[in-house]
């Protein structure tokens, strides 16, 4: 009888392990929100400015990033993309970055780090408001 430590982990803690369907790569994920270099998106996780899961593939046995609904929910509580931006707003990503040009809204740059367009909500939306 063989058994895969992951599948003994999901019935021994099933509360704990995400459910296969809800998962999404992280980077998937951040091409998807408008960071097209997966490496900046994983620099990003990495840095811990935004939450994600490492699992084992069962199969294979790797290690991979995941990003949960939760972890994503964490993301868009905390920054938008020019893409997440227009989404939300229904507005052209030209005439946004002007706005937030004029307005003095830096990209997320902590100590110099380039993780792409990527805004702090607060920031963002207290530019648009004025």
């Amino acid at each position: 009888m063989r058994l895969l430590s992951a599948e003994v982990d999901r019935l021994a803690h099933p509360e704990e392990v995400p459910d296969a369907e809800a998962l999404v790569t992280a980077s998937v994920f951040g091409m998807s929100v408008g960071i097209k270099d997966k490496g900046r998106f994983r620099a990003l996780i990495d840095a811990g400015h935004t939450p994600a899961t490492s699992l084992r593939n069962p199969k294979t046995g790797m290690a991979n990033i995941f990003v949960t609904a939760a972890d994503i929910a964490a993301f868009h509580r905390r920054f938008v993309t020019m893409r997440t931006l227009s989404a939300e707003t229904g507005r052209a990503i030209p005439g946004l970055r002007v706005q937030l040009k004029r307005a003095g809204v830096a990209v997320f740059s902590p100590d110099g780090q380039d993780f792409g367009h990527l805004y702090l909500r607060a920031e963002v939306e207290a530019a648009l408001s004025r």
